[in-house]
């Protein structure tokens, strides 16, 4: 045996993923791990460009609150809403996959989301 398996099939230590034919990666879970991660990074991408362009606009130090605050109705609010609930979306289906069910009612949710980011990430940059 190779170590503790989360529910995910994955060592709990190394949090890499067994290479079994009983616990393969559900691309089911991994897709939405990779979309999840493109969204958090489009919010952030968002944020980062909207607060370059208002101290653009509002270069003196004395302007911090026009820089800091976006208009309540402008589409920069908007935008960000949508992104937001995008990623949202991708969080409430991961959480709710039944492997993640199934992670929470073994105790074992925590190193299963750690091994689904990983795996996510080194999916999304071509690694394993």
């Amino acid at each position: 045996m190779s170590g503790p398996r989360t529910a995910a099939g994955v060592d709990v230590r190394t949090h890499e993923p067994h290479r079994s034919r009983h616990t393969p990666r559900p691309p089911d879970l991994i897709d939405p791990q990779r979309a999840l991660h493109a969204a958090r990074q489009a919010a952030q991408d968002h944020g980062n460009k909207v607060a370059a362009e208002r101290r653009e606009l509002f270069p003196g130090e004395d302007q911090w609150r026009e820089r800091a605050v976006w208009p309540e109705d402008g589409p920069e609010r908007a935008e960000l809403a949508r992104l937001r609930a995008e990623r949202d979306a991708l969080w409430g289906q991961i959480r709710h996959h039944p492997v993640m069910e199934q992670a929470r009612a073994e105790g074992c949710a925590k190193e299963t989301g750690f091994a689904l980011q990983k795996a996510g990430l080194a999916d999304a940059d071509g690694g394993s």
